[in-house]
């Protein structure tokens, strides 16, 4: 299942570029602030309760079916209230009539989704890994096969959102069935007290899921209301991108958060435990961002529908969002570092700053710049929120932090930079040079002595 979600995702990645260039940047401009949207407010269609699902229900199999009995009935009032509550939004954003229709398809499509991810949560406390991993890829799968055959009769808009509506429905009929064949009928039920005790516990998953959904989606929003739809599709064009290589962190970063959180009193151990994940999260971002800055254009050839403007505007921006993923690269082991040892509520503070400045910088330079000036301004709120986990994680004296090693990833980020460079000023075909670029990266790095470091 692992492999075959390493193939879906790539796979489900070329197809919305495929996706993107025929319909066109300002319907998927569009469709991309709407999505946004839905996820700004996601917290109000879970409000935190699957990852309580997960973390409580670990604990007892019978306390695990109470809790599924009256979180069932509660996430269907969910499903028809979270939708209507964006709708609402919608309305005071000034959308069009149509507009709102596909927010409401969308929304609904989120609350759904969030209801799969709820039967996921009761999976994966019960140990059925197997079955969960099942899901995780089988939404994909068929959404890939839907859109495919959407295309073959004309892709637009809307059958795009109604096709992953489909994709959805028809997802959540299968896991509720998988739900039926393991664990048996559960009446569903609802003790308002119960929920209201589970609501208390939860909420400081669905402030999390809150704070950090804003901070990814509320740029994609903004540059559509303020700039124009077809501005925001070319910014979705290469945020993409950075979605993508971001799943690497993503995937890294919860292994080093639990390692740390049970190494909490091993100073030794989280030292080194952290020296590794500096190596590890950031010399594949040295590559990528090197190969960008000189080859960014290569990502946007299934855009034979864009003129030249609009693949430099996506590259350029693209390379701008690129500086956000190698600060990312580069500190995200020390907000992982903070969130595991219990420092959640300082990090969660700067995030809402971050938030702020993101949003104050938007409104001064979007009317001005456009994707240009949200990519700029997502690298900054990433590099104030990187100071601020350095600062937190040297003041609170966490880890002896080997300035040594991010030196030696300086110069390794400097070699790669310099064979990009000759290469491109020399015109050799980016193949060519991202093979020498890497051999010299991974040869530098042993010569560094970076290898005793990786545990």
């Amino acid at each position: 299942m692992i492999l075959l979600n390493l193939l879906i995702k790539p796979v489900w990645l070329l197809l919305e570029n495929i996706v993107q260039n025929d319909i066109g940047h300002e319907q998927y401009g569009t469709y991309s602030a709407l999505l946004s949207l839905s996820f700004l407010f996601i917290s109000f269609a879970d409000f935190g309760i699957n990852y309580y699902i997960t973390q409580k229900g670990s604990s007892s199999q019978g306390e695990l079916r109470i809790l599924f009995s009256h979180v069932f009935t509660f996430k269907l009032m969910l499903l028809l209230v979270y939708p209507i509550l964006l709708i609402g939004v919608g309305l005071l954003l000034n959308y069009s009539a149509q507009e709102l229709y596909f927010l409401s398809l969308l929304s609904f499509t989120q609350a759904l989704l969030q209801f799969v991810y709820f039967f996921r949560a009761n999976f994966q406390a019960s140990q059925h890994f197997v079955i969960d991993s099942f899901i995780s890829v089988l939404d994909k799968v068929l959404l890939i096969i839907i859109v495919l055959v959407i295309m073959s009769y004309g892709l637009t808009l809307h059958n795009f959102i109604n096709g992953r509506l489909i994709t959805v429905l028809v997802t959540f009929g299968i896991v509720y069935l998988l739900v039926l064949k393991t664990y048996g009928w559960i009446k569903p039920s609802l003790d308002f007290a119960a929920m209201k005790r589970i609501l208390v516990l939860s909420w400081p998953f669905a402030l999390m899921t809150a704070l950090y959904s804003v901070n990814e989606k509320i740029d994609q929003v903004m540059l559509e209301r303020i700039y124009g739809a077809k501005e925001a599709g070319l910014y979705a064009g290469a945020y993409r991108w950075l979605d993508a290589f971001m799943m690497y962190l993503w995937t890294i970063m919860p292994i080093f958060f639990a390692k740390f959180a049970f190494n909490i009193n091993n100073k030794e151990e989280s030292n080194k435990l952290f020296n590794s994940g500096l190596i590890i999260c950031a010399l594949p971002f040295i590559f990528l961002f090197s190969f960008i800055i000189f080859y960014g254009d290569k990502f946007f050839i299934l855009f034979s529908n864009s003129d030249t403007q609009e693949i430099a505007v996506m590259s350029t921006t693209l390379k701008i969002l690129i500086v956000s993923a190698l600060l990312n690269g580069f500190f995200s082991m020390f907000s992982t570092l903070i969130n595991s040892t219990g420092f959640v509520k300082p990090m969660s503070m700067a995030v809402v700053v971050s938030i702020l400045m993101n949003v104050t910088l938007n409104f001064i330079f979007i009317p001005r710049y456009g994707a240009i000036a949200a990519a700029v301004n997502t690298c900054v709120s990433t590099a104030f929120l990187s100071v601020v986990a350095v600062w937190m994680v040297k003041s609170k004296e966490m880890v002896a932090v080997n300035y040594g090693i991010i030196i030696r990833l300086l110069m390794i980020l400097g070699l790669t930079f310099l064979v990009f460079f000759s290469f491109s000023y020399l015109s050799v075909q980016w193949i060519t040079a991202s093979v020498c670029a890497a051999i010299v990266m991974v040869t530098a790095g042993f010569l560094l002595g970076l290898k005793k470091y990786i545990i």
